[in-house]
This record gives C-alpha cells, sequence and structure tokens, in this order.
C-alpha cells in the first residue's frame, strides 16, 4: 500500500482536469463523531484549493463558496435511512453531471471515483466475531457488507483512500484490491481545540461533574459500546478504588445496561455518563487518561485527539494504534481486558511522574497528525490516483 508520496500510472482516459469539483458523500459532513469530523476537516481545507460540493443529510461548510445538497432522509431505520440516501444522492449528483468536470469522493458509497475507507464492514464482520449486537444491528450489518461489496466491484472506482495502513491491508485482503490503487492517509486533530489543559483549568472542568479530589480520571469516548469495549472499561474501574470514569457518547439501545452494569459491579457513583456532544475536547481536557478497550477501529479519531490533549491513551493493538501508540512511552498496547487495563490505571495512578511524562509524550506524538498535514497528503493522494491537480494560483 503506498503512502501519498508514492508514484502510479493513472489510466489516461480517467484523468481528471485542473480544478474539477470535488464533490463529497456521506450521510454527515460535518464536526460531530469521528468518520463525520474527518470528512468536514478535509473538505473544508480543500475548499481553498478547488471548488467543493458536500452531498450529506448534515454538512459544514467553512467557507461561502463550499456548496451544499441537503439530502433530506425521513426514515429512523438504518438500513432505510441508508437506501434513501444513496437514491437521492445519486438523483444530485445525476441533476449536477451537466456542470462541469467532478470528481466524487465517498465513503462505502457507489458509484464514485475515490472511496475512503473510514471502515471496512468486511474485516469487522470477520475479526470481531465476540462482539454482541441485537437483530437491528445485524440487520445493518448485513447491509453495509453488501454496499461496501458493491462499492468495489464498480467500475468507475479509480481508487482507494484508507486511513491506516491496517485498513489498506483489509482492503486489499477482503476485496482483492490492488495495493498500487490504495493509499493511506490518516485521520487529524485541531491543535487549537484538542489541547492539555492546565490544573486550574482541568479543576474548573470537573467541577460541573462533580468530580474533586486527587484520584485518577479516565475517559471513554464514543458510540456503539459494545463494539468499543465499555464492558472492559468499567471491570477496569472496580479494580482500581479512586479512579472515576467519564463516559462520553451515545449508548443507543444499550445504554441502559451498561448503566446496570456500573451499578452491580458497585461502581456507579464512579461512574459519568455525559452523553453525546459536540465539544469532546471538554471531557477530554479534563481527564487523565484515555481507556479505550475497543473490538475494531479504522483509525480511532479519538485516541489522535486525547493524545493531543496530552492523555497517555489505553487500547489493544487494533488499526491504527501503532501508528500512534508507543507502548509504554506515549500510553499503553494491552489486551482487551479489564484486569490488563487496570494494571495500567495502577501504574499511573500510583506514578504521577510517569502520568505527565507519557501524557507530553502523547501530545508530542499527536503534532505529526494536524488537519492541515493531512488535507495536504488527500489532496496529494487524490492527484495520485485520478491525475486531478488543485486550481492554479
Amino acid at each position: 500500500m503506498g503512502a501519498a508520496s508514492d508514484r502510479i500510472v493513472t489510466n489516461s482516459e480517467k484523468r481528471f482536469p485542473t480544478g474539477a469539483e470535488l464533490t463529497f458523500l456521506a450521510h454527515r459532513i460535518a464536526r460531530v463523531g469521528g468518520m463525520e469530523r474527518a470528512a468536514a476537516e478535509v473538505a473544508n481545507r480543500l475548499a481553498e484549493v478547488a471548488p467543493v460540493h458536500l452531498v450529506a443529510m448534515l454538512a459544514e461548510a467553512d467557507r461561502p463558496s463550499v456548496r451544499i445538497s441537503r439530502i433530506d432522509v425521513p426514515f429512523r431505520s438504518s438500513v432505510l435511512r441508508c437506501l434513501s440516501f444513496r437514491l437521492r444522492a445519486r438523483k444530485v449528483m445525476a441533476e449536477a453531471a451537466d456542470s462541469g468536470p467532478r470528481i466524487s469522493i465517498g465513503a462505502a458509497f457507489w458509484p464514485v471515483d475515490v472511496m475512503v475507507m473510514q471502515f471496512c464492514h468486511r474485516a469487522f464482520g470477520h475479526l470481531a466475531g465476540p462482539v454482541r449486537v441485537g437483530w437491528h444491528q445485524r440487520l445493518a450489518n448485513l447491509y453495509f457488507r453488501w454496499e461496501e461489496r458493491a462499492a468495489f466491484s464498480c467500475r468507475r472506482l479509480q481508487g482507494v483512500i484508507a486511513v491506516s495502513s491496517g485498513v489498506a491491508a483489509e482492503v486489499e485482503r477482503y476485496h482483492r484490491y490492488p495495493a498500487s490503487q490504495i493509499r493511506v492517509v490518516p485521520n487529524g486533530v485541531d491543535p487549537a481545540v484538542f489541547c492539555p489543559a492546565t490544573a486550574e483549568e482541568q479543576r474548573s472542568l470537573r467541577e460541573p461533574l462533580g468530580i474533586s479530589g486527587s484520584g485518577l480520571v479516565a475517559v471513554f469516548a464514543g458510540g456503539d459500546w459494545s463494539r468499543k469495549g465499555l464492558s472492559h472499561a468499567l471491570k477496569a474501574v472496580r479494580e482500581v478504588p479512586g479512579t472515576l470514569l467519564v463516559v462520553v457518547g451515545n449508548g443507543g439501545r444499550e445504554e441502559g445496561a451498561f448503566r446496570q452494569m456500573a451499578r452491580t459491579l458497585g461502581i456507579a457513583e464512579r461512574v459519568r455518563f455525559v452523553g453525546q456532544t459536540s465539544h469532546p475536547e471538554t471531557f477530554l481536557r479534563m481527564a487523565d487518561v484515555l481507556v479505550f478497550p475497543t473490538h475494531y477501529e479504522a483509525f480511532s479519531l479519538v485516541s489522535i485527539e486525547a493524545a493531543a490533549c496530552g492523555l497517555p491513551v489505553i487500547m489493544p493493538s487494533v488499526n491504527g494504534a501503532t501508528e500512534l501508540v508507543r507502548d509504554g512511552e506515549n500510553g499503553f498496547l494491552c489486551e482487551r481486558s479489564g484486569e490488563e487495563i487496570a494494571k495500567r490505571l495502577r501504574l499511573l495512578d500510583g506514578d504521577r511522574a510517569l502520568l505527565s511524562q507519557m501524557g507530553a509524550a502523547a501530545h508530542e506524538t499527536s503534532r505529526q497528525f494536524h488537519w492541515d498535514r493531512v488535507a495536504v497528503q488527500f489532496q496529494a493522494a487524490l492527484s495520485e490516483l485520478t491525475g486531478w491537480s488543485p486550481n492554479e494560483g
């Protein structure tokens, strides 16, 4: 799998002209969640060098020049929403076909010219067997795998931008897609938003949650709590008296079960469920360490954001982890186990100098993932895969 600096020979009849419009298609292109924020950060930066069109149910534009086509989808079912969005987005694309050359960029959406892989559903189906889900999610997973397979069978596809080397390998393995047409561009972080808090800022941020004292404060962030391993985080907190866990995100249908689990483990008073937020930096900056025992990731955005806030990251060796975490230096790569996580929490709780040292190392590592740098890599990948180049001047 090539990095964005590698050179490839592009099929000449598929090359796109200088200044062709970049059309991004995704359910949400906004600074919420993980994949959504990544799309928004890259698309809005590329708007500085090319015309950009966002086709989404929810979209954020930083520049007036960015065109937005909002897709109204009335369904609540994830499968029906996906089907409806795809049909309506294709209609928007068909209507815009005569307005000039464009490169379509989507996540498992088809037909597109370049696919951005923030998740490989076929790999997840093989690798995340232990994750138990309800029938709604099982149906959704089946649909996502079908749509992903259809996207790779589309002859229009010119290349894939994978968010980590692990996802690139999965694309090559599970979809038999040629490595020469895959580029790796990581997720990123805005250091102006995600930055370490001073001791005074930390106290102020903790106060609304009733957090005081010197106990270690861990944070877990994300939705899909079964896949992201919240049960392991709760079990770890039980083993380390005085440690408090802040849970950020929407638990959906699972939330009641996890709240009950906290009560059953006897740690309900040491867990704060704060819900979904458009300002995750608030909770990352108040914490001491990120606990993220996930079963599958492409390249976790929250892990980079936590590192930028000066938090050591505790997570398994999933996709993206080894590109961010240096075990024992800026975090820990450990088994998906409450007991193993608890060992690391005890170590950090008992050695605050080590906690500070690892947090500083994590912050330093995060510098290489600045969104400005990522956008440049994304631009280079588009050029290599399609022959496109931005506006001159």
